[in-house]
């Protein structure tokens, strides 16, 4: 599934011919996304917003500054058994975006 959502984000980048801009709230940070009909309860902290033209980036960034806030990435707080970054290194290559990030606060 984590490979299918990169390929399905590459194909959507695609089709905006890279016109792209990401944005992340990290804030009410639940365990299941809340694109679902229903509520679980906060597994971190609020940190704030982020954006960028590289979902991968972004990504990355995120799980970095939620393991700087809690001592684990947000993929372990809420999946133990499940690895996000797999996802983003098959996303890198594919071509996707890079991990490598640099953080500019505004």
């Amino acid at each position: 599934m984590q490979e299918k959502m990169a390929e399905h984000a590459l194909g959507a980048v695609k089709a905006l011919d890279g016109k792209v801009l990401c944005l992340v709230g990290m804030v009410n940070l639940t365990k299941d996304c809340d694109c679902l009909a229903r509520s679980s309860p906060k597994v971190a902290k609020d940190i704030g917003f982020a954006a960028s033209r590289d979902p991968i980036a972004l990504d990355q960034a995120m799980l970095d500054l939620v393991c700087s806030t809690e001592g684990r990435r947000l993929d372990e707080l809420a999946y133990p058994r499940l690895d996000g970054t797999h996802q983003l290194r098959f996303g890198e290559s594919l071509g996707l975006g890079t991990r490598r990030y640099e953080l500019v606060e505004l």
